[in-house]
């Protein structure tokens, strides 16, 4: 089994040895542990805790072969998220281990609720995700990138921008470009020959001197040598309003016969915007189906998928749009941040764990899901209880 989380999960850690006892002998002693490798299935107990809280003895309660050396990770859900990063030191001969615990860490958000096996009763349906991922260090240019690049710069008018150029950003370009790249700020020198061109107080402009922290008068000559009047690099930047937008390429002008304007940057930036939409237009799929939910509580919930493009595309992504359907519900439609992707070698689908993310402002719309998990959660009980 394959398992790769997304991020890494923000703990706060437990350095101190009187608070790692507290902690292990309050929360932990004789309680149940996970083992964090996927399929999540493998338990323990701590039987014993040392004073200095540095190490723990355990029932491995699953069976699972460890050997001496092997490093491991163990959690329990609380309030909160509490993991163990431990060693074994010892395998005795009923099973159980002594383990050095390298750290304790707990989480900075309080966990909204256990999830609930849903039993065939919820599937995700209509998933709205991308075709081709587009990042911001593409070394090729996507084909549907490039003909949205290509129809873009056509509509350019010559006389009011005599040259120009749409493209991706290579390592070979100019240090103005990449400067460009990483700040996602505009390059804009309206008069070439004119000191204040090269500063702006508007925060989205790059201010020459200060960050470029080129010599000034320098580039003023050598603008005349080249008979270039007025210049301008605008970035790219590609997203959905969900997603961090990434600089994938640049929009750049220049003019030897008239200078540009403010005016003429806020065509640009429409037309930037424009390409985008285009590019994501161009790059959306929507995939109907049933897929299968695992689990689900309040924040998030664990899916299979097994149609082939999303197996491929998914992992690679951050987020994805999906409905949530309850059996004889209506759909929720909600933005899900993929926090981890798990593959069986022998397997053609994928399981992913999902955080919810954007959910529906409807009035109740909130409510009724909490609702829907709170009936699956007494379902359960009740047959348990039969």
């Amino acid at each position: 089994m394959e398992f790769k989380p997304h991020e890494v999960r923000e703990l706060d850690l437990v350095k101190e040895s009187a608070q790692k006892y507290h902690v292990l002998s309050k929360y932990l002693l004789e309680k149940e542990l996970t083992l964090r490798s996927f399929p999540f299935d493998q338990k323990f107990t701590i039987l014993k805790i040392k004073e200095d809280g540095k190490q723990i003895s355990v029932k491995n309660d699953s069976g699972t072969l460890l050997v001496q050396g092997a490093k491991i990770t163990l959690y329990s859900i609380l309030a909160k998220y509490i993991e163990l990063e431990c060693t074994v030191l010892k395998v005795q001969d009923d099973g159980r281990l002594i383990l050095n615990v390298e750290s304790l860490g707990i989480s900075r958000k309080n966990r909204e609720g256990n999830r609930v096996p849903s039993r065939g009763n919820v599937h995700i349906n209509n998933i709205v995700t991308v075709k081709t991922v587009i990042d911001a260090n593409m070394f090729q240019v996507p084909t549907l990138v490039k003909v949205a690049f290509d129809e873009f710069r056509s509509k350019l008018d010559p006389k009011k921008f005599e040259y120009s150029k749409i493209d991706i950003f290579k390592s070979d370009l100019l240090r103005k470009f990449l400067i460009v790249k990483k700040t996602r700020k505009i390059f804009f020198i309206s008069d070439t020959q004119k000191t204040e061109s090269y500063n702006h107080t508007n925060s989205d402009f790059l201010n020459f001197g200060q960050e470029i922290d080129d010599d000034i008068e320098l580039e003023k000559e050598r603008y005349r040598e080249d008979r270039i009047m007025s210049e301008c690099i605008l970035p790219v930047l590609y997203g959905n309003p969900y997603d961090e937008l990434i600089p994938i390429g640049y929009v750049h002008i220049q003019n030897r016969e008239s200078n540009l304007n403010e005016n003429d940057i806020e065509d640009l930036k429409k037309l930037c915007k424009e390409m985008v939409t285009r590019i994501l237009e161009s790059n959306t799929m929507q995939i109907s189906g049933k897929f299968p939910v695992i689990d689900i509580s309040p924040t998030g919930l664990q899916v299979q998928i097994n149609e082939p493009n999303l197996v491929k595309i998914l992992p690679k992504q951050k987020s994805f749009i999906f409905d949530i359907i309850f059996k004889l519900q209506t759909p929720f439609t909600v933005i899900g941040k993929i926090r981890w992707v798990a593959k069986k070698n022998d397997e053609d689908s994928i399981l992913l764990g999902v955080e919810l993310e954007g959910k529906s402002d409807l009035p109740g719309e909130r409510a009724k899901y909490l609702k829907n998990i709170e009936n699956l959660r007494l379902s359960l009980d009740l047959e348990q209880s039969e």
